[in-house]
């Protein structure tokens, strides 16, 4: 989807219900089911989904980029998407929910930068986190070795900095976080229409 047409469905998209977490989360079930054989292509696509949400990062920080550019709300709807989609591929039965976290930057010279910094850094555990999982499929998978339930402990704690991080950074950036939602919805809808008509991920 190029940001053209991602900005005209976000025109339709607003002033409309979201989806609700109970259909959200029938739709991460029926996720789970598309990838239940090859889990470790969802971590490998959430790493690449972190990689570009870092690109987004580096580009404000260079001036190359608007905070508030619909790149990086994509960008953030992609990842926090990745985070749902791995949780239930893992056995998490719940939407990792945006709880109005927020770091206190009220004292900070810089809170965009330092919000964008912290982000970046939050992103790059993430994906050292993805990696070491991956680097345990290289056997005949975790289970024979890897303590799994730990490693979803340390997920669900990434995911939660990651969202905490992102939701400072929207009230910073000036970001309407219900738009962030509506490019969520589209995504998800787009990935049901895929997998319905049998069309590549």
């Amino acid at each position: 989807m190029d940001k053209t047409e991602l900005v005209n469905k976000l025109n339709e998209m607003r002033g409309s219900d979201h989806i609700s977490e109970k259909y959200r989360l029938m739709l991460l079930n029926e996720y789970k089911e598309y990838c239940n054989k090859d889990k470790h292509t969802e971590l490998i696509v959430f790493i690449e989904e972190c990689a570009e949400l870092i690109q987004c990062i580096t580009k404000i920080l260079r001036g190359r980029m608007k905070p508030n550019d619909i790149s990086i709300c994509e960008e953030i709807a992609d990842v926090n998407i990745c985070i749902d989609q791995v949780a239930c591929c893992y056995g998490v039965d719940h939407v990792i929910k945006s709880d109005s976290t927020y770091y206190d930057l009220t004292h900070n010279s810089n809170p965009m930068n330092t919000t964008l910094f912290y982000m970046e850094n939050r992103l790059i555990e993430m994906m050292r986190l993805l990696d070491e999982l991956l680097y345990a499929y290289q056997d005949n998978g975790p289970d024979n070795y890897y303590d799994i339930n730990k490693w979803i402990l340390t997920f669900l704690d990434r995911a939660h900095e990651i969202k905490t991080t992102i939701n400072t950074y929207n009230d910073v950036a000036g970001i309407n976080e219900d738009d962030i939602l509506y490019i969520e919805d589209i995504k998800f809808l787009r990935c049901k229409e895929r997998r319905e008509n049998s069309e590549p991920m």
